[in-house]
């Protein structure tokens, strides 16, 4: 007889011929966070003439990096922009734009297996997002390394009061993606009304 735990459709990634196992329900601040920041991604992609070309996708979607290979990651959310790499089982190709959104339970193997990973393969920007801290470190792949572009931290009533004028002046809660040079997300809004 099977136990509930054997009846959870669990997702799986295989990277470098190792199966990592993702628990298919998330906490519900992460499922928001992935939806708000879909939203905002799919509505410019939809409206914008940079943006025609690609499409937003949630962790729905098979992303192999790797033609030759049957590895395989499932991005909370990936910006895929070439048209010919979709297959009936996936994607097949680099991703132009990744966000992973940590948790607990992920926060090795995003910040650390998958970092390494999405560096190794090319995707140009990659987005750790914290609900935890309200914050979204964005990377940026500069001759084959990850540089970290920026930190954006949402700082309460308190913290802001802390701060010295320069850094007031200085203090932003926008995010630009720099694959998209007109996009511009307040992560305030996104991590706004969590449950």
């Amino acid at each position: 007889m099977e136990s509930a735990v054997d009846l959870v459709r669990w997702k799986e990634e295989k990277i470098e011929n190792k199966v990592y196992y993702i628990c298919p329900s998330a906490n519900p601040r992460h499922s928001q966070v992935i939806d708000k920041l879909y939203l905002r991604f799919g509505v410019y992609l939809e409206q914008s003439k940079e943006g025609k070309k690609c499409r937003a996708f949630t962790d729905h979607i098979d992303v192999y990096l790797d033609e030759g290979k049957a590895e395989y990651v499932v991005p909370d959310l990936s910006i895929l922009c070439d048209r010919s790499k979709f297959k009936p089982n996936g994607y097949h190709g680099v991703p132009t734009l990744i966000v992973e959104v940590i948790s607990p339970t992920s926060i090795k193997h995003d910040t650390v297996t998958k970092f390494n990973l999405y560096e190794k393969y090319g995707v140009k920007e990659y987005w750790l997002v914290d609900y935890m801290s309200q914050s979204i470190k964005q990377y940026f792949l500069h001759k084959g390394k990850y540089q970290l572009m920026s930190v954006i931290v949402v700082l309460d009533e308190y913290d802001l009061k802390r701060l010295t004028q320069i850094e007031k002046d200085n203090y932003t809660t926008i995010i630009k993606p720099t694959i998209f040079e007109s996009l511009e997300i307040d992560v305030s809004k996104i991590f706004e009304d969590l449950y």
